[in-house]
């Protein structure tokens, strides 16, 4: 006679989180709609963006902005979603559809940079673009950013990680005259004579991958950061995400 075989498997109850003064709830959008954020610490009054991207995903994160401060009902087939009252009323707190800060891109400089055809480089000069852009704001501007929206066409998603692949004819040839065995070799054995070299290496410091090579090249700036695609934000002529998405509410 067989064994019968033990699962050790097993289903932990949802945790309840907490909400206006000290209500609890396992939804995150149940409790908010009912109670509110928590109130035990100095909530902000006001949350000031700035927005980093090209024309079309500034104008993408404008048009959120302004759909998320109003009212949306959830869909009428839905037995899980909540009446969403807009933000101000949700979370007692105004977002504006005017960033702190905006600071444009050109589509075609981040299209040329991805297409590179060394991927270290690729990457790293793409993350150049907005890391700098956030960097030389943050030591230059006296404008208070709590959160940087950082809206990227979905063609850096597509391309920005580390498994993507260029197609050959559409590569673009990369500057550096480097590669990666050789950075290897001067980040493991020590510096060149040539500061260009040593340069050149530091590329190869970082991850194949836009997200967190942003988030790493951000970290001594403080900026905080929020990756968001383009289609995420982008309506279509009938007012849907482009992307399939949760529902609206």
């Amino acid at each position: 006679m067989a064994t019968p075989k033990t699962s050790f498997a097993s289903v932990l109850p949802e945790p309840s989180l907490r909400f206006g003064f000290g209500q609890s709830s396992p939804n995150p959008k149940e409790g908010l709609f009912l109670f509110g954020p928590l109130k035990e610490h100095n909530n902000p009054v006001d949350l000031r963006c700035g927005v980093v991207g090209t024309p079309k995903g500034i104008a993408g994160y404008r048009g959120w902005v302004n759909r998320i401060s109003r009212a949306v009902a959830p869909p009428a087939d839905s037995t899980t979603s909540v009446f969403y009252p807009g933000f101000r009323e949700l979370f007692n707190c105004v977002w504006s559809s005017a960033p702190a800060a905006e600071l444009p891109m050109s589509a075609s400089d981040i299209s040329t940079r991805l297409h590179r055809s060394d991927r270290h480089d690729a990457i790293h000069a793409t993350v150049g673009l907005f890391a700098d852009a956030i960097g030389q704001f943050v030591n230059e501007d006296d404008r208070r950013v709590d959160i940087w929206f950082v809206v990227i066409p979905d063609e850096v998603f597509d391309l920005g990680r580390p498994k993507s692949v260029v197609p050959k004819d559409e590569r673009v040839q990369s500057e550096h005259l480097m590669n990666a065995r050789l950075a290897k070799k001067l980040l493991n054995r020590g510096p060149s004579l040539f500061p260009d070299d040593n340069k050149a290496a530091e590329t190869y410091l970082y991850e194949l991958d836009f997200h967190n090579q942003l988030k790493a090249r951000l970290i001594k700036s403080r900026a905080i950061t929020q990756v968001i695609r383009e289609s995420t934000l982008i309506q279509d002529t009938e007012g849907a995400s482009k992307r399939r998405m949760q529902d609206a509410a």
